[in-house]
């Protein structure tokens, strides 16, 4: 599980996307398997097969390897503009 400060910081720089489906791409983003997101978050296979479609739609994206990019690099480019103004 993802802690719940990281998680408010991060929808800051995806606000299209609930905090669970946050949650769910951020750990696929990092290579869990659906299987590790669905026991760490506890949910179903199929629930997390669910959050990462409806996010990649959200996102405007193509595929699921399209949406690993865009949280890693967004999620990058935050962290960086944190240390940059702190």
């Amino acid at each position: 599980m993802i802690n719940e400060n990281t998680i408010n910081a991060l929808h800051s720089v995806f606000p299209e996307l609930s905090r669970k489906q946050l949650e769910i791409v951020t750990l696929y983003a990092h290579g869990n398997t659906y299987e590790s997101i669905a026991d760490i978050c506890n949910i179903s296979v199929e629930t997390v097969r669910s959050h990462l479609k409806r996010s990649t739609k959200a996102l405007n994206l193509k595929s699921n390897d399209a949406m690993r990019a865009v949280i890693l690099s967004r999620s990058y480019f935050f962290m960086i503009s944190l240390m940059i103004t702190n």
